[in-house]
C-alpha cells in the first residue's frame, strides 16, 4: 500500500530518490516506489511485496508502543476480548531477502551489538532483537491490562515446521525461544506438523505433555491450516493441541471454507469444509470437559484414566496415541489421535487403514460411568460401564478409520446403584 504511514515517517533524499529510514529494507525495496515497481513486474493481481517496518527506529518504536498502550486502555474492561494479539507474521524482511535488512538503523543497532557479542552470528542478533521487542510490547500491554495474556503470529510458521528447535534458527532469524517473551503459544501451524510439537515441547523441557498445564505459555494456536483440499491437518493438530490443555485454537482456511465457492471456480464446496464442521460439533459437544480439563498421568488423575491396552486389525506403520485430560469433578476426556502429520499421508494406505482399539478404562471410585465416543467422520457412540471395586478396571473396543480423531468423554452418573448391565447405544 503505497500510502502506508511508515513510507513517510522518516524520510531522506539522495540524488533526488526518496529513501524510507522508517522501513526495513531490502536489496531493492527502500520506498513505495520500489515496492510498486516489484507489484507492477509480477502482473495484475499479484499479492504485492510484504514489506516491515524498522521496528527499532525511534519514532517507529515510540508509534507502536504508544498503539499498544492506547489498544489496552480500550479494551481492559471489555468482556468480549480475552486476549491480545501483539503482531501478525512479523519479522526482518523475510520475504524480501530473508532477513538480510539494509537498513542504516538496522546496521547501526547491529555493530552496537557486535562489540557485546564479537563471535555471535547475524541469526542471533535478530533473535535478540525480536525477543526483546516481543517482551517489550508484551510489559506495555500488561503495564495497562495485567489479565489479559498476549501472544503474536509468527512469520510463516518458520520456528515449528522447520524443527527449529533453540538454539537453531528458522529462515528469518527467529527461534523458539519468543515464546518466552509472550504469553500464548499462537502460531501457524501449517504443512509438516510431525514437527510442531516436538518443537513446542521441548519448551517446557520435558516430553510429559502434562507440563504445559503448569504454566506459561498459554497453549492458543491462532492459525490451523485446514489444507485445501481436506481436513486432516486441522483435525491432527486441534487433537494435538487438546491433548497438551490447550486453550482454544483458531482455524484459517483461506478460500476452501468459502460459501461463494463459485469464486474458485468449483462446482462444490471443498470436503474440507464439512470435515471442519464436524470437528467444530465435536468440540462444542464436549466443551464442558474440554474447557476445564488439564492434562493427566495416572498418578495423578482424579478418578479416571484411559489407555490403549491393545491394537488388532491393523498393518499400517503409526501407531494411535491416547493422551488423558482430568477435571477436578473427575470427568475425563481421552484424545485418541495420530501424533505427527496427516497432510502427507492423508491419500496412502495409512489414510485407509481401519484398527480395532481396545481402551482400558480404570477408576478410582465405584461407580456408573457414562462413555461418549465422538469420532471426527461424525459417528457417536454412548455406553455405560460399571466399575465394583476401588481402583477398578474395565475395557472396551472402538474403531478408528484413516486418520480420523476420536474424543472419548466419561462422566461418573451414578455410585453402584444403578443397571446392573451396561446400556449400549449409537447415534
Amino acid at each position: 500500500m503505497d500510502g502506508f504511514w511508515g513510507y513517510a515517517l522518516d524520510n531522506v533524499t539522495v540524488n533526488g530518490k526518496v529513501y524510507s529510514l522508517s522501513m526495513q529494507w531490502g536489496t531493492d525495496i527502500k520506498n513505495p516506489e520500489d515496492v510498486r515497481s516489484i507489484r507492477d513486474d509480477r502482473g495484475e493481481g499479484a499479492c504485492g511485496v510484504e514489506n516491515f517496518l524498522e521496528y527499532w527506529h525511534p519514532l517507529v518504536f515510540a508509534k507502536i508502543t504508544n498503539a499498544l498502550t492506547e489498544l489496552a486502555k480500550h479494551y481492559k474492561d471489555s468482556s468480549n476480548i480475552i486476549a491480545y494479539q501483539i503482531g501478525n507474521e512479523e519479522g526482518f524482511n523475510y520475504y524480501v531477502d530473508n532477513g538480510d535488512d539494509q537498513n542504516p538503523y538496522y546496521s547501526e543497532l547491529f555493530g552496537l551489538w557486535r562489540k557485546d557479542h564479537p563471535r555471535e552470528s547475524q541469526d542471533q542478533f535478530r533473535a535478540d532483537t525480536i525477543n526483546h521487542l516481543w517482551k517489550y510490547f508484551n510489559n506495555v500491554i500488561h503495564q495497562v491490562d495485567p489479565y489479559k495474556p498476549t501472544t503474536t503470529n509468527t512469520q510463516s510458521g518458520n520456528m515449528e515446521k522447520n524443527n527449529i528447535i533453540y538454539p537453531n534458527f528458522a529462515p528469518d532469524g527467529m527461534t523458539m525461544d519468543i515464546y518466552r517473551s509472550v504469553d500464548m503459544i499462537g502460531s501457524m501451524f501449517y504443512g509438516n506438523a510431525g514437527s510442531l510439537y516436538p518443537n513446542l515441547d521441548a519448551i517446557y523441557a520435558s516430553e510429559d505433555i502434562a507440563a504445559y498445564a503448569k504454566g506459561f505459555p498459554v497453549l492458543f494456536p491462532t492459525e490451523i491450516s485446514a489444507t485445501m483440499d481436506e481436513g486432516s491437518v486441522a483435525k491432527m493438530i486441534t487433537a494435538q493441541t487438546l491433548a497438551r490443555g490447550g486453550q482454544g485454537i483458531g482455524l484459517y482456511c483461506y478460500g476452501e471454507m468459502y460459501s461463494d465457492f463459485e469464486r474458485n471456480n468449483l462446482r462444490n464446496p471443498l470436503p474440507v469444509r464439512s470435515t471442519v464442521k464436524t470437528l467444530l460439533k465435536v468440540l462444542q459437544d464436549n466443551m464442558d470437559v474440554i474447557y476445564s480439563s488439564i492434562p493427566v498421568t495416572k498418578e495423578g488423575t482424579h478418578n479416571v484414566y484411559l489407555r490403549i491396552g491393545e491394537i488388532s486389525n491393523y498393518e499400517s506403520r503409526e501407531n494411535p496415541t491416547l493422551n488423558v485430560l482430568n477435571t477436578e469433578e473427575g470427568n475425563t476426556l481421552g484424545v485418541l489421535h495420530f501424533a505427527g502429520n496427516a497432510n502427507e499421508d492423508s491419500k496412502n494406505a495409512e489414510a485407509a487403514a481401519n484398527r480395532r482399539i481396545l481402551i482400558e478404562l480404570s477408576a478410582k471410585e465405584v461407580g456408573i460411568y457414562r462413555v461418549e465416543m465422538h469420532r471426527t467422520d461424525g459417528i457417536v457412540t454412548a455406553f455405560t460401564i460399571k466399575i465394583d471395586t476401588e481402583n477398578g478396571e474395565e475395557r472396551f473396543e472402538t474403531e478408528t478409520m484413516g486418520l480420523d480423531v476420536t474424543y472419548i468423554t466419561v462422566k461418573k452418573v451414578t455410585g453402584t446403584s444403578g443397571s446392573e448391565n451396561p446400556a449400549i447405544g449409537s447415534h
